[in-house]
């Protein structure tokens, strides 16, 4: 490569003095819970976990502090690789084009020529059978034989390979068969909170989906 990454490994996040204190302290305090026993282990669990999420937060603002300058020296220097590869950006594209114009023709022309054989094929073989019998051709057979095509072959090289694919669009999804279909989670959440409050949060007045279970969970958040 023309130039060199600059070495960053000598950029460091460092908090203060207060914050290492202060994570220090949580974790201790945090460590010596294996058990909720009362109301009382619970209201001091949730503030200590609220206190080291808090002090987390702080920690990501601090590092986008520090980041923020590199974020435009990255800015700068994508904007500088865009435009150094450009012109043959641009070329690669346009020849890839014409690659697959050019193999697109040769496809169609190896089908019509498939097409023509098969054609021919077929009516060789009614000609055949509509012709009178031989009585005396014992080794005659009612089968034609079989047409071979010659496969067009399309110029590749050592880098560049062109393969026909099927690709699809979805016209009408009313008509696609149940198999190729997925439940929405995003409509069925909608409906879940919908119910939730129709209902005052009463899980045995909730109207049921068929093929989905609709339960409580209970999720505990620090403040």
């Amino acid at each position: 490569m023309a130039g060199e990454l600059m070495p960053m490994d000598t950029l460091q996040i460092v908090p203060s003095g207060e914050w290492i204190a202060e994570r220090d302290r949580l974790i201790s305090c945090l460590s010596t819970y294996n058990e909720i026993v009362d109301d009382a282990d619970y209201r001091a669990v949730g503030a200590l976990d609220a206190a080291a999420k808090k002090l987390v937060s702080a920690l990501g603002k601090y590092r986008l502090e520090q980041t923020r300058q590199l974020d435009a020296i990255k800015k700068n220097i994508m904007a500088q690789e865009k435009a150094l590869a450009a012109g043959l950006v641009a070329e690669s594209e346009r020849v890839n084009k014409l690659m697959v114009a050019y193999y697109a023709a040769q496809a169609r022309k190896r089908e019509e020529e498939e097409r023509r054989i098969a054609e021919a094929a077929r009516r060789e073989a009614e000609a055949a059978a509509a012709a009178p019998a031989n009585p005396f051709d014992m080794g005659a057979s009612d089968t034609p034989a079989p047409v071979r095509v010659a496969a067009t072959e399309v110029p590749r090289t050592d880098t560049n390979r062109a393969t026909k694919t099927f690709a699809f669009k979805v016209i009408d999804p009313t008509l696609v068969p149940r198999e190729f279909c997925i439940p929405d989670e995003r409509l069925i959440r909608a409906y879940v909170q919908q119910q939730k409050t129709l209902t005052g949060g009463d899980i045995a007045l909730v109207r049921q989906i068929p093929g989905v279970t609709i339960s409580v969970e209970y999720k505990v958040s620090a403040r």
